[in-house]
């Protein structure tokens, strides 16, 4: 009665819940969405509000890539296929459908506490992960002075896990995106010096934690956002040249000296020559050169429109045919690259969409001088560059939700 009465509105906490996914398994993240899309519909209609129009553009341009997608499935032969594509990249359609038509205003102190959320949620599925890692004895790994990239025991537990089902460089990328959430509010507002030492260690243990799993693309976007960040948030010319020059120093020293790290930048792409692999002689480096061969062959014969989303899969494996190896057989490699994926699928027209949208999105961050998302965006760019993020619920989920909440929060704040 409460909730019929007006005053009661769950649409702010139903958003709350989702921000939970990280510890949550797909199926339930996949319920948690239709609830926040059914009860922002209701309160919407029994509110009797009105669609705001300036919302319109937003959502086409955040999506129109998604759309067109969708176009694609026109003229793609294996349709199921094409039908579960859009679906793992549904979230880019649904979350800025229900935040910008459907939600109330977000305000900056709400937005705050959505991402305290988050940060608590990665938090506790660190926790969790660590809990695995000690039961699989791998704690005495930490101390070794030679790790091999063939063989990342942490990278296998987190691909292992009981409960949950994540990828080393998703689950990296949520970690330094809570990082630069930190960094932000510990730059930007006034804390007590107990809250800044608390910062100041959940951000060292994200960053070693992140080293752990060493994902190459996730560390390279999140020194170019934190610098970024710094740069246009320290106010004083000294103290930014300080933390510059710290920034630059300590991720010289790790990429170099911490043995995670240097196998993953130095020695496997030192161990094979950048070329397709043959037989078992095989790195993720030049498995990426194989993908990129046929990427760029594939382009050649249909620039324009691409294969359809369903078809673009089936391509690349009798493409990976002529290479003299069973590793595309046996991994079935999708491009492991946005940009690839929406070029092969809706040719120029879909690569340039979407390459709209994310200049648009950066335009909006320097405009409304929203630095945190202006650095979320730069976070992202590398990652879309050598994974394909829209392929996983995961990356789907977190580019949709979070970008469709930074554009709200900024609309709901700025004329």
């Amino acid at each position: 009665m409460k909730i019929l009465n007006k005053k009661i509105d769950l649409r702010f906490y139903s958003i709350a819940l989702i921000l939970c996914y990280p510890l949550l398994k797909f199926n339930i993240i996949s319920i948690l969405t239709g609830v926040c899309a059914i009860t922002s519909i209701f309160y919407f209609i029994i509110n009797k509000e009105n669609m705001d129009k300036k919302y319109l553009k937003y959502f086409l341009s955040s999506s129109s890539f998604v759309l067109i997608m969708l176009v694609t499935l026109l003229y793609t032969d294996n349709l199921k296929h094409g039908f579960i594509k859009i679906q793992q990249s549904s979230s880019i359609l649904i979350f800025p459908l229900i935040f910008f038509f459907f939600q109330k205003k977000i305000t900056s102190k709400q937005f705050d506490k959505l991402l305290e959320i988050f940060n608590i949620a990665c938090l506790l599925c660190t926790i969790y992960i660590y809990t695995e890692i000690y039961e699989n004895g791998l704690f005495s790994y930490l101390f070794e002075k030679e790790v091999s990239f063939w063989n990342n025991p942490f990278r296998d537990v987190l691909n292992n896990l009981n409960y949950l089902d994540l990828h080393p460089s998703y689950y990296s990328i949520w970690l330094l995106f809570c990082n630069l959430f930190l960094i932000n509010k510990l730059v930007t507002r006034k804390n007590s010096l107990f809250i800044v030492f608390l910062i100041l260690l959940q951000v060292i243990f994200f960053i070693f934690t992140s080293f752990l799993f060493a994902s190459r693309a996730t560390i390279i976007g999140f020194l170019i956002a934190v610098l970024i960040l710094l740069i246009l948030t320290i106010k004083s010319n000294l103290k930014k040249a300080i933390a510059v020059s710290l920034i630059v120093v300590l991720s010289s020293i790790s990429i170099t000296q911490i043995s995670f790290l240097k196998v993953r930048f130095f020695d496997e792409v030192n161990a094979q020559k950048l070329k397709p692999p043959v037989g078992i002689a095989h790195t993720s480096s030049n498995i990426r050169v194989g993908i990129y061969k046929c990427a760029s062959e594939l382009f050649q014969k249909k620039p324009i429109i691409g294969f359809g989303i369903g078809d673009v899969q089936a391509e690349l494996n009798n493409c990976y045919l002529q290479f003299h190896t069973r590793v595309y057989q046996e991994g079935n490699y999708n491009t492991h690259s946005t940009y690839l994926n929406l070029l092969l699928s809706g040719g120029i027209i879909g690569l340039l969409l979407f390459l709209l949208s994310i200049f648009l999105q950066f335009k909006l961050a320097l405009k409304s001088e929203n630095y945190l998302y202006l650095s979320f965006i730069l976070l992202i760019i590398p990652f879309f560059l050598f994974e394909n993020v829209l392929s996983r619920m995961h990356g789907a989920v977190f580019y949709g939700l979070f970008n469709a909440l930074f554009i709200k929060q900024i609309l709901s704040t700025k004329k």
